[in-house]
């Protein structure tokens, strides 16, 4: 995510050149000289770092939002989220390692950070900072309060379950061949990660759980274990260990993500119970989040199982009730359990149920009751995901990007994109929901807030051929062909390169000829996987083609309503065949019964379809 700050007009720059020295605990900083002293040691600090640290001690204790630190510290510059966590990531290590915890960096969820003092309660941190010097501040905080009521903002003060309270310890490093600054960066990727909502409160202490992390290098590989242990007994609750390229820039990064992913879903799940779950059963939950967090079809299987001992153990656990829920019905969908597939349908319907009537507030109860209707039945659909994103959110917030694809799919596109942003903002480390928000600026014809959105998870997941390549599609669409040619020639499948780099280039010089001549080797390739080339078919001046595909992979639309405005079906929808295609689609019912109509036909000459609604 790209940070482009609101004005702040009280908010004063840092120039650290006529910044005067301060003390927090037995630490002294001098900002003109970039200088932390403590015992007689100095160590000096990158300007960056230094700039933030004197903005958070001038109000220690309270928060700064991540827009104060933009303008004061990066001359209210587009900075991206990487930018603002590295630099935190090296306060944090300097706090640490230079100034022997004297003070410590709190993440706030959703709102910035702020400074505390070791020892002081935040309400009786002693003042780093003359009073009058926070006057323009207190406006500040005043102004934000007042935005925040206008915006209207009304689910994040909705009432929320007990919060779990988590301690990150530092990670710890065992032998050698770990990269000296990966392990602050993992635990800041892991608090960020973590810190989303205020269902999973990360404490710098006094908490009850607490989350401890090493890395190893072991041969070619680097190994990142956790393990989540109960700070009042020593048990350890839960620990896994996975094996990354340690020649992997991101990787590491990217196993901080999915660990805070586990932890986020199990905690986020026992925090629903009335009561503190039994250690073993939250231990169960935890291997069953570790499997959904994996994914896959033989995951699933192992979620199922788990889901079943759960219950069986915790028979009043809503959450696990869900979970049961949600992967009999994965399963049910699974080629090779056809055979049990109504077993496991009712098994879906039962459970979900019984996690409803334990606790009506369980979102991912209702997101399966939604997702085992039928594709005719989008209007229940709907009021179904609505009351599901009114609850209480499961682990990932599926149930905002569930609601997001349903607005899409009725071409309610504008109105989808709230809910994407919603998703992306409750977890913006993860690639998923990042990549369906850039595809829905793309159909909206968004193309720089869609790069936008690219460059942000670019941070944490670089040069992942997936993400490049589903980059360059949405490039292809805004009529940017570079690296799209750059991305087949280096990436793309060998067989196919030729094909769709003559493809490419005739369409990038705008030549009929070429174009006509790219146009057979095209269509022949696009045959080969069925509807995913329709806007390169288009292109290419193939629609015949692109309209047969659409209609093929569209099958009955029995189960699945299908996807009509995505941004890889925008060139096609004032086609007559498309029209053709909408009118006997699901969607003309609902709009029928609704009375509403898709986001195209309020626009100038809509297509043809429209006038049947």
């Amino acid at each position: 995510m790209n940070f482009r700050p609101t004005p702040l007009d009280t908010a004063p720059p840092v120039d650290l050149a006529g910044e005067e020295e301060f003390q927090l605990g037995a630490t002294v900083v001098r900002p003109s000289l970039l200088e932390v002293s403590r015992g007689g040691k100095a160590t000096t600090l990158e300007p960056r770092v230094m700039q933030v640290l004197t903005v958070l001690a001038r109000r220690p204790g309270s928060v700064t939002s991540r827009d104060e630190l933009v303008v004061t510290c990066w001359a209210g510059r587009i900075v991206s989220e990487d930018a603002i966590q590295r630099t935190i990531a090296k306060l944090r290590h300097a706090a640490e390692a230079d100034a022997g915890g004297d003070f410590f960096i709190e993440t706030v969820p959703r709102v910035g950070y702020r400074l505390l003092v070791r020892g002081t309660p935040p309400a009786e941190t002693s003042a780093a900072w003359p009073l009058r010097r926070l006057r323009p501040w207190l406006a500040v905080a005043v102004s934000a309060l007042t935005l925040l009521a206008a915006g209207g903002a009304w689910w994040m003060f909705r009432p929320q379950p007990h919060a779990a309270t988590l301690q990150l310890d530092a990670v710890a490093v065992l032998g050698r061949g770990v990269p000296a600054e990966l392990p602050a960066l993992m635990l800041e990727d892991l608090r960020i990660a973590l810190g989303q909502d205020n269902v999973v409160v990360v404490k710098a202490r006094g908490a009850d759980l607490v989350l401890r992390g090493t890395l190893q290098g072991v041969d070619t590989d680097l190994r990142y274990t956790v393990r989540l242990e109960d700070v009042r007994d020593g048990t350890m609750i839960w620990s896994a260990s996975r094996d990354w390229p340690a020649d992997g820039r991101f990787a590491p990064r990217q196993a901080a993500v999915e660990a805070s992913q586990i932890v986020r879903c199990g905690l986020r799940g026992a925090a629903d119970h009335p009561r503190r779950l039994p250690t073993h059963t939250l231990g169960l939950f935890l291997q069953q989040c570790e499997a959904r967090v994996l994914s896959g079809s033989r995951t699933w299987e192992r979620v199922l199982a788990l889901s079943r001992r759960i219950v069986a153990e915790s028979p009043d656990f809503s959450r696990g009730w869900s979970a049961l829920a949600f992967a009999a019905m994965q399963m049910s969908g699974f080629p090779e359990n056809r055979t049990q597939a109504a077993a496991l349908a009712v098994e879906a319907d039962s459970a979900a149920a019984r996690a409803l009537k334990l606790n009506g507030q369980n979102a991912e109860g209702y997101a399966v009751q939604a997702l085992r209707l039928r594709s005719d039945r989008m209007v229940e659909r709907e009021a179904l995901l609505r009351r599901a994103v009114a609850a209480h959110l499961s682990d990932c917030g599926c149930e905002l990007l569930n609601y997001a694809n349903f607005l899409s799919t009725v071409g309610r596109v504008r109105e989808a994109n709230v809910w994407f942003r919603r998703a992306y903002d409750d977890q913006p480390l993860g690639a998923e929901r990042a990549v369906a928000l850039a595809h829905n600026h793309e159909a909206l014809g968004q193309f720089e807030q869609a790069q936008a959105v690219y460059d942000g998870i670019g941070a944490f997941y670089g040069d992942d051929p997936r993400l490049l390549a589903t980059r360059a599609a949405g490039d292809r669409l805004a009529g940017r062909w570079e690296s799209s040619i750059l991305v087949v020639s280096t990436t793309g499948p060998p067989a196919w390169r030729p094909a769709l780099l003559a493809a490419m280039e005739a369409i990038k010089s705008k030549d009929p000829a070429r174009i006509a001549a790219a146009r057979p080797a095209m269509i022949a390739l696009s045959r080969q996987q069925p509807g995913s080339m329709i806007p390169l078919l288009t292109a290419v001046g193939a629609t015949d083609e692109a309209l047969r595909q659409v209609e093929a992979t569209q099958g009955r639309w029995k189960d699945i309503a299908p996807d009509l405005f995505g941004p890889g079906r925008v060139s096609l929808l004032r086609e007559p065949g498309y029209s053709r295609l909408i009118e006997a689609s699901p969607q003309m019912s609902y709009w029928r019964q609704t009375s509403t109509r898709p986001d195209v036909c309020g626009e100038k000459n809509p297509p043809a379809f429209c006038a049947k609604i």
